[in-house]
């Protein structure tokens, strides 16, 4: 066994060797008032430990701490590793607009991600970031260090230039200078594209300077607006500013040999950038570099530091001590390991809703609500049964969550609106979005707010419920109309044979002054009348 960081044992052992012996050495203040003798007969002997016993366990504790701090761990052995890298620079577009909500959160946490999700796909990459607006500054040289990338970039923002814009240009030329030196210039661009018409001198700055540039564009057609201190920008005459995805920025990347691509939430964009830059660039082989393989050790002392933590704290008697306390430390309550859990719970929920998998995510956020009980948690439910498409549940959900806070309160409602439009409950829709109103407004609101009342213009035709009865009877009716019809035309065809059958026999027959009437006969006899209710009767 061996310690990693070995100056840990150095530098805190003696300090805590020195704070031991001014701890059993010295006495407290009642035993300074009170003679040794008398201090027995007044006090009462209820501790499990005494005071010696505690100062020595809460020693141990400490010890083993300082051990775990100093990394105890097994070799394992050593690993040889064949490594290739490929250097490119990575530029992040932190103007306002990139504050746009069509991407969620907004523009700028969208394209955060998604480089995350570079960072770890392309294994073989060396990167170096840029930030950039109207102006532009190196965040990080060009570095496999990942993580610390992923520290600077979580703390990048608008606030960090003060002009405004997007100029690529000077990404561009950032870009040519820091890689000046290598033979081979990858620049991946994250970016809206601002709001310029001609990016000509884009292209032959990055031409000029042999940088292929890839542009990933950030942000929808349909386009939203910027909330910035919590109000919309807006233009010099008042109106709420409305900004969209540039699609000329297209022609930088495609005239320079790089590759232009449209971020989504779940595809594979960040796949196709990796596949394209490896097929079109060469990698570099890193000399065989040898790893050395560990075994952790550093949780043996640690568990053990805090088990002697509660026996130095403790005051019960001697014959439960032991039991209670092993008990305590094994079996926390269900509250205490509730709250332990219920942080992790909430994590692997926003993972998997980060990575779209919204099934997954119901499953912890269904634990996390059921525990806790609060707004946040049925919210995080009910967005996350809104995403898999349980649109009932997501109302359900969202109807629990209640907030005394306005932000949260109007995104509740405004989800509750979105949730009922969906279950096509179009009126209870409209009462959500008018609710959220109230709190607060923005675009995305007001179209919803509109087009639910579209919604509701189209009615449905009304049901009536004899409706079924009534095409019963017209077809019944039809039905009896149709044979009536045919006993009609059977009477009337005996009737002419009658007729010529009397003609025929005329001069036979004696003349009784004028000509014969004919009896009129109806058409059908009531007995078959009765017999054909019957029958319409049982027909179904």
């Amino acid at each position: 066994m061996i310690f990693l960081r070995p100056e840990y044992l150095l530098f805190m052992m003696i300090p805590l060797v020195i704070l031991f012996y001014f701890i059993v050495t010295g006495k407290s203040q009642v035993q300074t008032i009170f003679d040794e003798k008398m201090l027995e007969k007044l006090t009462v002997d209820n501790d499990s430990l005494g005071r010696v016993g505690r100062n020595i366990m809460l020693f141990a504790a400490l010890f083993l701490m300082i051990i775990a701090l100093a990394r105890p761990v097994f070799p394992k052995g050593e690993i040889k590793a064949a490594a290739q890298k490929i250097d490119l620079l990575i530029a992040l577009d932190i103007s306002k607009s990139m504050l746009a909500t069509d991407r969620y959160p907004n523009r700028l946490e969208f394209a955060k991600k998604k480089i995350y999700e570079l960072l770890d796909k392309f294994e073989e990459a060396h990167v170096g970031v840029i930030a950039f607006a109207d102006d532009g500054f190196l965040v990080s040289p060009i570095t496999e260090d990942k993580e610390t990338l992923k520290y600077l970039i979580d703390n990048l923002n608008t606030n960090a230039l003060s002009t405004n814009g997007t100029n690529l240009s000077v990404a561009i030329q950032k870009a040519a200078e820091f890689l000046k030196k290598d033979d081979q210039k990858i620049l991946i661009i994250f970016t809206d594209g601002g709001d310029k018409e001609d990016f000509s001198k884009e292209i032959k700055t990055a031409q000029k300077e042999g940088v292929v540039v890839y542009i990933y564009a950030v942000g929808t057609n349909r386009g939203a607006s910027i909330p910035f201190h919590g109000e919309n920008i807006k233009d010099k005459n008042g109106n709420i500013v409305i900004t969209k995805l540039n699609p000329r920025v297209k022609a930088v990347a495609l005239d320079t040999g790089g590759a232009y691509i449209e971020g989504g939430y779940k595809d594979q964009s960040v796949e196709m950038i990796i596949k394209d830059i490896k097929l079109k660039f060469k990698m570099h082989k890193l000399k065989n570099r040898k790893i050395k393989d560990f075994k952790e050790l550093f949780y043996y002392p640690l568990a053990l530091a805090l088990l002697f933590m509660l026996f130095a704290f403790s005051s019960l008697p001697k014959r439960s001590a032991v039991p209670l306390f092993l008990l305590a430390f094994l079996v926390p309550s269900t509250s205490l390991r509730a709250g332990i859990l219920d942080f992790h719970e909430i994590k692997q929920g926003f993972t998997y809703y980060e990575q779209e998998r919204y099934r997954d995510a119901v499953k912890h956020f269904e634990k996390v609500a059921k525990s806790r009980k609060d707004a946040p948690s049925f919210y995080d439910l009910g967005n996350a049964y809104y995403k898999s498409g349980r649109y009932k549940e997501a109302v359900d959900a969202y109807q629990h969550a209640k907030s005394n806070d306005p932000a949260l309160q109007y995104k509740i409602y405004f989800n509750l609106g979105n949730a009922l439009f969906k279950a096509k409950s179009y009126n209870n829709a409209l009462k959500a979005y008018k609710i959220a109103q109230k709190i607060h407004t923005e675009p995305d609101l007001e179209y919803n707010i509109e087009l639910t009342k579209k919604h509701l213009k189209k009615k449905p035709p009304k049901k009536n419920p004899n409706s079924n009865q009534k095409q019963q009877q017209n077809k019944d009716e039809k039905q009896k109309n149709e044979n009536e019809q045919k006993n009609q035309q059977q009477n009337k065809n005996k009737q002419n044979n009658s007729q010529n059958k009397n003609q025929k026999n005329k001069k036979d027959q004696p003349q009784k002054g004028g000509q014969n009437k004919q009896i009129e006969k109806s058409p059908i006899s009531n007995k078959e009348m009765k017999k054909w209710e019957k029958r319409l009767q049982k027909t179904k």
